[in-house]
């Protein structure tokens, strides 16, 4: 699916994109970075978990550094 996303901003004709597309070519073509983004790539809408910050009373911080 991230494959396909990144070839449909390149080429949006499906039938100029490689036919099978594995692991390796997304590696060969594409360059590897680690950020702190996430990318939702699902169909379903996002869903918000509430709490509050009295929630916190329970939770251990000292292990926190």
């Amino acid at each position: 699916m991230f494959f396909e996303h990144f070839l449909d901003s390149w080429i949006q004709d499906e039938s100029a994109w490689p036919e099978k597309r594995t692991l390796k070519m997304f590696r060969e073509w594409f360059d590897i970075e680690y950020r702190s983004i996430v990318w939702d790539m699902g169909h379903e809408p996002l869903g918000i978990d509430e709490w509050m910050d009295d929630d916190l009373d329970d939770v251990d911080l000292s292990i926190m550094h």
